[in-house]
């Protein structure tokens, strides 16, 4: 029996929907190689911040600034997918430090995992 008859039936909130430029970050562009991430590093792409040197565990592949890549937890699962700031070598050089360097700006992040 319904109490309210004016309030009944579920109620599906749409998520926000990508833009192109999102889709073509997560789905059309070949990632050119992967940056292992710390918890922290996770916790801190997932609220929509930058990611930083800091954060950064290792670097996978060669890859240039501009080119797509994947952003992974350290268990390997892949978290987001981003533009890189800087190219692998640079960033291999740099990593784990407190320099407050953007390694993918939160702009260039679409986070595919957001458990």
């Amino acid at each position: 029996m319904i109490d309210d008859p004016t309030s009944y039936g579920t109620l599906f909130v749409p998520k926000k929907s990508l833009t192109e430029r999102q889709r073509w970050i997560a789905f059309g562009a070949k990632t050119k190689g992967s940056i292992v991430i710390d918890d922290g590093a996770v916790e801190a792409i997932k609220g929509k911040k930058s990611l930083l040197c800091v954060g950064v565990l290792a670097v996978k592949g060669n890859f240039e600034a501009g080119e797509i890549v994947s952003i992974e937890a350290k268990d390997g699962s892949e978290i987001a997918r981003g533009k890189a700031g800087i190219s692998g070598r640079q960033l291999d050089k740099i990593k784990g430090s407190r320099f407050e360097k953007e390694i993918v700006h939160r702009d260039n992040i679409v986070v595919l995992n957001p458990r």
